[in-house]
């Protein structure tokens, strides 16, 4: 391990302890706190800190409040503990919504030769012709075959339309079709399908509530768990 790595592991369990003294009084659902915005990669995602289900998670895109400066997307990092309930939503049937057109991704965390990477997993930018809602599920329907498996830790994000992920080459890591609506789509074969930012330009934001399925905070008893949560951030959140 890694000078770095243990650092990572020594914080993240201070602030482990911390986070599990309030655990009993969690709720289910997850409000962003303004104050400290989620962000939009792996180090800078907002690790949700609880051990129990989540059934929604409540944030804002757009303008961020207190500074003013743009953000078109937030990554939450999560367990998903039942890959075949996993569902992320901000249709309102399914008990989410979004105030502007979003687009929904989910990425697998990937701890491989000890630094951990985001890989391109699901996305979709319409959940059906004629709604500026999102929809994701366990498999993809676009020919890709790709499908969330395994139990394990996840990032997964919202976005406005128009911005979408890409590699440290500029490249778009998610397939052509991507924009067409009903589509669950994978990653690109044809590229390195590791997040490192966001292209493209997105209109206006607003709140949003993600209704999820199968979804856990990022508390479970598995022996990397702390550690990760060093590197991607851990931060002590509010919670509803």
């Amino acid at each position: 391990m890694s000078n770095s790595f243990r650092s990572a592991f020594v914080a993240a369990s201070a602030s482990l302890l911390l986070a599990t003294t309030s655990v009993s009084l969690a709720g289910p659902d997850w409000d962003l706190d303004l104050t400290e915005d989620a962000g939009k990669t792996l180090a800078t995602a907002q690790a949700i800190t609880t051990g129990g289900n989540i059934n929604t998670i409540a944030g804002t895109l757009g303008n961020y409040p207190l500074t003013g400066q743009a953000d078109g997307q937030d990554l939450y990092l999560v367990y998903v503990d039942s890959p075949l309930l996993f569902r992320v939503s901000t249709v309102g049937i399914d008990g989410g919504s979004a105030g502007f057109d979003a687009s929904l991704f989910a990425f697998a965390v990937d701890t491989s030769g000890g630094d951990a990477k985001a890989r391109a997993l699901l996305g979709n930018t319409s959940a059906f012709v004629g709604t500026n809602d999102a929809r994701l599920v366990q498999a993809t329907n676009d020919g890709s075959n790709i499908k969330l498996e395994v139990p394990g830790f996840y990032l997964i994000g919202i976005a406005l339309n128009g911005t979408y992920p890409i590699n440290s080459m500029f490249e778009s890591i998610f397939g052509d079709n991507l924009s067409t609506p009903g589509l669950v789509v994978g990653p690109s074969s044809a590229v390195s399908g590791e997040l490192s930012d966001w292209g493209g330009a997105g209109g206006p934001g607003g709140s949003y509530v993600l209704s999820v399925q199968g979804i856990s905070g990022t508390l479970v008893p598995a022996p990397g768990a702390v550690a990760l949560l060093g590197l991607a951030g851990l931060r002590l959140r509010r919670r509803r």
